[in-house]
């Protein structure tokens, strides 16, 4: 799409890094709006009002993860670090197999495709920490945004547009990618302190907010109508 890049009146990315990342492909200085994907406002009230999932483990405050289940996600990473782990609680895995999937044939471990989405979120309010260890430069994190939104503190690899989602020791922590060690000790943390979990939770729900669409679609719509007035003006002055 290169050839039509200068034809463009604006661009807009859904995270910093994927503004960063595309500046090499753009014409020179191009202005990037930074607008992020949107998720539906009522997602906390379809958690609430959905019935509690029957594959769920026993009790609640489960780790939970969302997502492709392939090692680009880091799930591989995830697993060793659940053995690395003072404390081991259930892990729930919600997603689609791959072919490059690792084995979750694990005591404690419960893995379900094709979940709809109302029971998705029904569960993320019923678990303890959600898990986003991805290895890739992950364009914005959707599901870091749907656990925020719903009161979840976050572990999250510090890759891509994970980044403007979970703020570090605010909502959630950030650790290295690919690293089980890291990984395995930020949950410890997490799990043996429910006072910086609740803490972080009310603040990732607060900070969520912008990524609900009563946020983002009147900043999109500014955009075009930015694009569209100056396409006006400037036919009008030709003329």
């Amino acid at each position: 799409s290169r050839t039509m890049h200068d034809r463009a009146d604006r661009y807009i990315a859904i995270s910093n890094a994927v503004a960063e990342g595309s500046r090499r492909a753009l014409p020179a200085r191009t202005e990037i709006a930074v607008i992020p994907t949107m998720v539906p406002n009522h997602l906390p009230s379809l958690a609430q009002s959905t019935p509690r999932p029957a594959f769920l483990p026993r009790e609640d405050d489960y780790l939970m993860f969302v997502g492709a289940l392939g090692r680009h996600k880091g799930v591989d990473v995830l697993m060793e670090a659940r053995r690395r782990m003072r404390n081991r609680p259930p892990l729930v895995l919600i997603g689609t197999p791959r072919p490059d999937s690792p084995s979750f044939a694990e005591p404690g471990v419960t893995v379900v495709h094709d979940v709809p989405s109302n029971q998705v979120m029904a569960s993320w309010i019923r678990a303890s920490v959600a898990v986003v260890p991805s290895v890739w430069n992950e364009p914005q994190g959707q599901v870091a945004i749907e656990a925020t939104l719903l009161g979840r503190a976050v572990v999250a690899s510090d890759v891509g547009g994970l980044r403007d989602v979970v703020q570090d020791g605010v909502t959630g922590l950030m650790v290295p990618p690919g690293d089980p060690g890291a990984l395995a000790a930020a949950l410890d943390s997490l799990l043996e302190d429910p006072g910086a979990r609740r803490r972080m939770g009310e603040a990732g729900r607060l900070h969520a907010r912008q990524f609900e669409v009563s946020a983002v679609a009147s900043r999109i719509v500014e955009v075009f109508e930015g694009a569209l007035l100056e396409r006006g003006g400037t036919h009008a002055s030709s003329r």
